[in-house]
C-alpha cells in the first residue's frame, strides 16, 4: 500500500529506492520462496542475491520445492552442490538490526537501511548512490550499512560511506564491503581509530599515535606499473615513512610480491600480507 500511496503522490513518477534486479516477484513472495531463498542462503553462508548465476539458479530451484513443501530448509541445504568455494557474503554481522535486515525482502531492508544512514547524518547523495548500485546485492548493502554503524562517530565516515557507495564494477564493489569490513571488525578493534580517508581510491584509517594504515585489496600483488604509480602516489600524499615505516603501514589483503614487499618498504611503508584472513 505504501508504494500504490507513493505513486499517487508522486504523480506516477516516485523516486527508485532500489534497482530493477532487487524486486522479489510477486510469485515469489507470495509463495514464500523469496523468504526461502534468504534462510536457504543463510545457512548456506553465501549471498542470496548473488551475482554468480549457477549458484543463483541452484538457490532458486531448491527454495521453490522448500517453499511448496516439498522438504524443510535443513534437508535443503543438501541439494545445492558446489557451494563450498563459493562463500562470497562471509562477513558475519555486527549487530541484531543488521541481521535481522537480512532477513527482509529488498525493499523493507532498503527502506531499514535508508533509516540507518540518516542517523548516521550521511549525505543524501550517498545514500542514494549506496542504495541504488546495482553493482552491490541487497546482503552487501546491510552488511556495509551494519560496519558503518559500527564506526559511527569515527571522522571521515561519510567518505568511506562513499567509496563503497560509488563502486562502478562488480569487482570494486565486492573489495569495498571487504575493505569496509575490515576496518570495521579488525582495525577499529585493535586500535582507537583516530580519522578515515580515501585517497585514490585506497582507504587510509589515521589510528592512535597518528600511525597512517592503508587498505589496499588484491589476491596477489604485483609491482606492475599500475599499482607501482597508485601506490607511488599514496606514498606522497599519506604522512609517515619514518624508519622501517613504523608510522605508516599498507596491510593487503592478499599475498605480496617479494618485489612489491622489497619496493614498498623502499617507500617507507611497513608491509602486511593477506590481512583479511580474519574475515573468511
Amino acid at each position: 500500500m505504501s508504494d500504490a500511496g507513493e505513486f499517487v503522490t508522486t504523480l506516477g513518477h516516485p523516486a527508485p529506492k532500489r534497482p530493477d534486479r532487487e524486486d522479489d516477484s510477486l510469485i515469489e513472495t507470495f509463495v514464500g520462496i523469496a523468504k526461502a531463498k534468504r534462510r536457504l542462503a543463510g545457512q548456506l553462508n553465501v549471498d542470496p542475491y548473488t551475482h554468480y548465476l549457477p549458484l543463483a539458479d541452484e538457490l532458486g530451484k531448491v527454495a521453490s520445492y522448500s517453499a511448496v513443501g516439498g522438504f524443510g530448509i535443513d534437508k535443503a541445504l543438501g541439494f545445492v552442490p558446489g557451494v563450498g568455494g563459493m562463500v562470497i557474503s562471509g562477513l558475519g554481522t555486527l549487530d541484531s538490526v543488521t541481521d535481522r535486515t537480512l532477513d527482509l525482502d529488498p525493499g523493507e531492508s532498503a527502506a531499514a537501511n535508508r533509516e540507518r544512514l540518516e542517523k548516521l547524518r550521511m549525505p543524501e547523495k550517498t545514500i542514494n548512490e549506496l542504495l541504488l548500485n546495482d553493482k552491490l546485492t541487497p546482503t552487501e548493502k546491510t552488511q556495509a550499512v551494519g560496519y558503518l554503524v559500527a564506526l559511527s562517530g569515527t571522522s571521515g565516515l561519510s567518505s568511506l560511506a562513499s567509496f563503497v557507495a560509488t563502486s562502478d564494477t562488480r569487482r570494486d564493489a565486492f573489495a569495498a564491503v571487504q575493505a569496509l569490513a575490515y576496518i570495521a571488525s579488525r582495525v577499529a578493534k585493535d586500535d582507537r581509530i583516530a580519522g578515515l580517508h580515501v585517497i585514490d581510491d585506497i582507504p587510509v584509517v589515521t589510528v592512535g599515535g597518528g600511525k597512517n594504515v592503508a587498505v589496499f585489496t588484491a589476491d596477489a600483488l604485483a609491482w606492475t606499473p599500475r599499482n607501482a604509480d597508485q601506490l607511488t602516489k599514496l606514498t606522497r600524499l599519506v604522512p609517515g615513512g619514518g624508519k622501517a615505516g613504523g608510522d605508516r603501514e599498507l596491510r593487503i589483503s592478499g599475498d605480496v610480491s617479494a618485489l612489491a614487499t622489497k619496493e614498498l618498504r623502499r617507500l617507507g611503508w611497513a608491509v602486511k600480507a593477506n590481512s583479511f584472513a580474519a574475515l573468511r
